[in-house]
């Protein structure tokens, strides 16, 4: 089967969005399908790439909100891909105008059109002008991508939920995947080191984890903090971390995949405080390794970790909360270790990318029915 994928960002960008859309698409061209990705063309890179039996197609874009926001100019290429003939589309998460072209393009086309939600509220982010814009842009143009879907697919309950508030209709969950491997490493920090692995944007929270973390080696708790990745919020973090805790944080930048899940390898306690999610990528790969995890109940990560049986789960945004939990884990390393292994076992029986394949590749054989 021909299957178009129209994402907002693909390679070379990296991220759990980028990561699981790539895994799919990988493993539905083993199942046989022909897949291609139309992306924004945001990094100056090839405009046609074949990539792991994928084409890719790299439009031209105009960068909004700090890049943040890629939107498709008009040009020649755009043309060609509205010209292309596949049989079924896929778009992903509604908030991208890559999605609102694949709706466009499936209408016309009259071709099924699968819609995949990664996001279970409206966009998170310091302004107040811009999160007004965005729930604006979700129940209208948002909107009508999931209400021209044949299916949704939410890769949580939560997705699934979101979809519905902003008026989708038959919907079902499809997580996302993890691959469940040893990573096993000699190296060890001495320090008790807690890290974070995600985009470096303002809606992860990072800033509220260096208070936590300050707050918890003022009361005398010896630890490291590791920021793994990069974003737009990264240098506001530095300055933050200068003040304070600069001389045990350190920033990575952004590392391969084999390098995050080495630093995860190394590390005693992971803490995700992001202030809105999908399925967290990153909490799974840090479950996958036995590590300890905090996090913020937020969209799906409540279906990865049991509050108190599998992890610690916070109010986004309670720093004083995140303090008391970290400081728990700390003075309790038993329980620490406890709770990382039943996350691991979760993972492994829940998030398999082996089952998740099949649910998709049925989902696509269902579309020529």
């Amino acid at each position: 089967m021909k299957a178009v994928i129209f994402a907002g960002y693909y390679v070379p960008h990296t991220g759990g969005y980028i990561k699981n859309i790539h895994e799919l698409a990988t493993r539905l061209v083993v199942k046989g399908h022909e897949v291609t990705i139309i992306t924004g063309n945001t990094e100056s890179s090839k405009r046609f790439e074949m990539l792991d039996g994928i084409h890719i197609i790299r439009v031209p874009v105009w960068k909004a909100l700090n890049n943040e926001f890629p939107i498709p100019k008009p040009s020649r290429l755009l043309w060609y891909v509205l010209h292309s003939r596949h049989d079924v589309v896929l778009t992903q998460t509604r908030f991208f105008v890559t999605s609102l072209l694949g709706c466009i393009y499936a209408r016309w086309r009259n071709i099924p059109l699968i819609h995949v939600e990664r996001g279970t509220v409206h966009t998170v982010t310091g302004s107040v002008i811009v999160r007004f814009l965005a729930q604006v842009y979700d129940h209208t143009l948002g909107t009508l991508v999931v209400k021209s879907a044949k299916v949704n697919v939410g890769v949580s309950q939560a997705a699934c939920r979101f979809i519905e508030h902003i008026g989708g209709k038959n919907t079902r969950v499809i997580y996302n995947g993890i691959s469940i491997r040893e990573y096993i490493t000699d190296a060890h920090d001495p320090v008790l080191s807690v890290i974070y692995v995600g985009r470096a944007i303002f809606a992860k929270g990072i800033q509220d984890l260096i208070s936590a973390v300050e707050s918890v080696r003022k009361e005398g708790k010896v630890c490291r903090l590791t920021i793994v990745g990069d974003g737009t919020y990264l240098q506001e973090l530095k300055k933050q971390a200068s003040q304070s805790v600069e001389s045990y944080t350190h920033f990575t930048g952004e590392l391969d995949h084999a390098g995050v899940m080495a630093m995860l390898s190394m590390s005693d306690i992971f803490v995700n405080p992001s202030y809105s999610e999908g399925l967290p990528t990153s909490v799974m790969e840090a479950a996958s390794v036995g590590l300890p995890i905090i996090a913020t109940d937020v969209g799906g990560t409540n279906e990865i970790i049991e509050d108190n049986k599998s992890g610690l789960l916070y109010k986004a945004g309670d720093v004083a909360q995140l303090t008391r939990m970290l400081k728990y884990l700390i003075n309790n390393l038993d329980r620490a270790r406890y709770f990382g292994d039943k996350a691991k076992e979760t993972v492994a029986e829940k998030f398999d990318w082996e089952v998740i394949t099949e649910q998709y590749d049925r989902l696509l054989k269902e579309m020529k029915r």
